[in-house]
């Protein structure tokens, strides 16, 4: 249900942010889709309702956030030198605690 903009499945920002993904806890990935979509629980419908769009972020860095448009299910990745780096900047951007942004 993902569909890449500008980049594929083999970019190492969008591997890293899968592999990043899969480490997250149940409750993250509540706050995942409640950062994604501004829902926090999956549509009646189940999850393939559900169209994710990935986009990286051009002339971004470590200090960036992951940013989403949740009205069309975007997601806006940064470019992170590390796994490391990716999963800090996203576990905080999650974070029921910072709301939403412009």
């Amino acid at each position: 249900n993902t569909q890449y903009e500008g980049v594929n499945d083999k970019h190492p920002t969008i591997q890293m942010f899968w592999k990043v993904f899969d480490e997250l806890t149940e409750e993250q990935k509540k706050d995942f889709l409640w950062f994604l979509t501004g829902f926090r629980k999956v549509p009646v419908t189940g999850m393939g309702q559900i169209r994710m769009r990935i986009q990286i972020l051009s002339g971004s860095h470590d200090q960036h956030f992951p940013e989403s448009l949740t009205c069309h299910s975007i997601l806006q990745l940064p470019v992170y030198s590390t796994k490391e780096i990716m999963r800090k900047r996203l576990t905080e951007a999650l974070k029921p605690e910072r709301g939403f942004r412009d």
